[in-house]
């Protein structure tokens, strides 16, 4: 769901996925040569997921940015994605501990 025109999409290094953010909080990863699979959704943010980048040469690392003015860098240690699966993202301050 999209309801500005402020969100952002990137493609995977491998051309095959389609990353997007959402008006809802969460940023979406699609598969481009099964389009009727559910696409898998990054969680964790609590605002409108603006912006989102693939790692240009590593398919399992990915960048999202919301309006809430956070970052969140997600390492799916897999470098076969698999649409249809959720994957929840958290944050650490300086000192380790998890805030969110």
């Amino acid at each position: 769901q999209n309801s500005t025109f402020y969100v952002k999409l990137d493609i995977s290094c491998s051309g095959r996925f389609l990353l997007s953010g959402s008006s809802c909080g969460n940023a979406f990863i699609w598969d481009i040569d099964n389009p009727l699979t559910p696409p898998s959704i990054l969680t964790g943010h609590t605002k409108e997921v603006t912006a989102v980048a693939w790692n240009p040469s590593q398919l399992d690392k990915i960048v999202t940015c919301s309006d809430a003015c956070d970052i969140r860098i997600w390492r799916l240690y897999n470098e076969q994605i698999k649409c249809g699966h959720n994957y929840i993202g958290f944050a650490k301050d300086y000192t380790g501990q998890v805030i969110s």
